[in-house]
């Protein structure tokens, strides 16, 4: 089952923007959050798993700042993005479709 990502999504009550950065290919990430401007930019030159597990794994670095008082390690947080992606995409067999995602200038 596919799922179409939205632009926006909330986290806490902090409406967050999501786009795709070609930018971030330079540098070799797979996605950037900018916690205190409510943006999360994903890596678009990545296979589709790596742009879920990307997303996933910037989410759960906005969850950590809102609700976990940023006290989760970067290892803790890719580790809970795999297994996140894991559940998501074995268990519940959904894939994301990223058609509503604006690529960034």
């Amino acid at each position: 089952m596919k799922i179409t990502i939205d632009n926006t999504m909330e986290i806490g009550g902090h409406k967050i923007e999501i786009d795709l950065d070609p930018k971030l290919s330079r540098d070799n990430n797979g996605g950037l959050n900018e916690l205190y401007q409510n943006k999360i930019h994903i890596n678009p030159d990545r296979p589709s798993d790596m742009l879920d597990l990307a997303l996933i794994h910037e989410v759960a670095h906005s969850i950590n700042v809102v609700y976990c008082q940023n006290n989760l390690s970067e290892d803790e947080i890719r580790g809970m993005a795999e297994g996140m992606l894991q559940f998501i995409r074995s268990y519940l067999g959904i894939e994301f479709c990223w058609e509503n995602i604006p690529i960034s200038k």
